[in-house]
């Protein structure tokens, strides 16, 4: 180097100099110094979004160099949670929403003598949806079907998804969505939307269905087919779900002989029946929570067992009285057999809507005469029965 000589160190560190002279008599002299050099504080802003949702926070990184220590802030009026970490998270304030943005600066401060370097960013700030849902019925009996409406308001950007949460079903939908709640208890109802930012907002609550449980509402009819002059029958309730001391209980005989059927209200009943016919009973039961159900069973008076038979007939062909028949009511199978005088079966038929003798045997008329005949039959009760007589053909 010259005399009076400038140099500039390219980078912090300890630097040596040495300087030697001589003078026009020869005579030399040496001397050593050494300098220090502190580098200039370096910082920026790195990793970090352009923009973010207002419903979110800002994470932000830095890179410093030569930075003794550092400071964050902003021209907001949100909060750091770490003011002077390298790396922090801004929770934006609802001035900061409202104007749409925030900038953010990171101060680094050098060490001496060396003063501070800054680095800011500007962060845009989309306003996000608001969530928001309805539903036309949150509690009821089970199995309760809902029906959700989405409420929410959006922001900068427009909703293009939705997950209905339902306890703990969690489904994408529509802005209407409908379920069924199977089981009684306490579910939970929420909302999340998404706009086309990818913004988000979540809102739920935890005790948003309440279902209450159905009854299940049966009966025995005893007996549940009765053969007349039996014409009371007794009905026991074996609904479930229910207590029989709070619980509501409605009968009808669906009896034509009653106004509208006849009803009652006791929990097990009877009733007593005016004539034969099938009669279809319902029972309706109603639990502490006016969940209702219902149950139907039909129930049998037939006539009891009677035979009749005339005691001839005439085959001419003038279509009077050219058939035998029974008349018979009161039975569940049926079978006719007619013998001619020397015992011989000579008819048969086990069909009562179309039995008939019509006087022949193998086409050929019979001749006149007295045959006998014999039905035999199976009541309701299941009980065989057997009846006999005489029957004169004439012609």
């Amino acid at each position: 180097l010259l005399h009076d000589s400038l140099w500039r160190a390219g980078s912090g560190g300890r630097y040596r100099f040495s300087y030697r002279y001589s003078d026009t008599l020869g005579c030399a002299n040496a001397d050593t110094v050494s300098v220090e050099v502190v580098s200039a504080p370096e910082v920026s802003v790195v990793g970090y979004p352009r923009f973010v949702c207002d419903a979110e926070g800002v994470e932000l990184s830095s890179y410093v160099r030569s930075v003794s220590e550092v400071r964050w802030r902003s021209d907001g009026g949100g909060v750091f949670d770490d003011t002077a970490a390298y790396t922090v998270r801004y929770s934006p304030s609802d001035s900061d929403r409202a104007r749409g943005g925030v900038r953010l600066v990171l101060v680094g401060a050098g060490y001496p003598p060396c003063g501070v370097d800054s680095a800011s960013v500007w962060v845009a700030l989309y306003r996000g949806p608001r969530a928001a849902f309805s539903s036309d019925v949150r509690s009821g009996c089970a199995p309760l079907a809902v029906r959700l409406r989405d409420r929410s308001v959006a922001g900068d950007g427009s909703i293009v998804s939705r997950w209905w949460r339902v306890g703990d079903t969690v489904l994408r939908g529509d802005s209407v969505f409908g379920y069924v709640l199977g089981a009684s208890g306490v579910y939970a109802g929420g909302l999340v939307v998404a706009d086309s930012h990818g913004c988000r907002d979540t809102v739920v609550y935890a005790d948003y269905f309440r279902v209450h449980p159905s009854p299940r509402a049966s009966f025995e009819a005893v007996p549940s087919l009765a053969v007349w002059p039996r014409r009371r029958i007794w009905f026991y309730n074996g609904s479930e779900g229910v207590d029989s001391a709070t619980a509501f209980s409605v009968w009808n005989f669906d009896d034509p002989a009653l106004p509208g059927g006849g009803w009652d209200t006791a929990w097990d009943t009877h009733h007593l029946y005016d004539d034969s016919g099938s009669f279809r009973v319902g029972l309706w039961v109603q639990n502490r929570w006016g969940c209702v159900d219902s149950a139907f069973r039909t129930v049998w008076i037939v006539p009891g067992l009677q035979v009749y038979a005339p005691n001839a007939f005439t085959p001419n062909g003038d279509g009077l009285n050219d058939r035998f028949r029974v008349v018979a009511s009161g039975f569940s199978a049926f079978r006719l057999l007619i013998y001619n005088r020397w015992g011989q079966l000579i008819y048969e038929s086990t069909d009562y809507g179309t039995h008939g003798w019509d006087g022949t045997v193998d086409g050929i008329p019979a001749p006149t005469g007295v045959y006998m005949w014999e039905v035999v039959v199976l009541d309701h009760e299941g009980k065989q029965h057997q009846v006999s007589g005489m029957v004169h053909l004439v012609r």
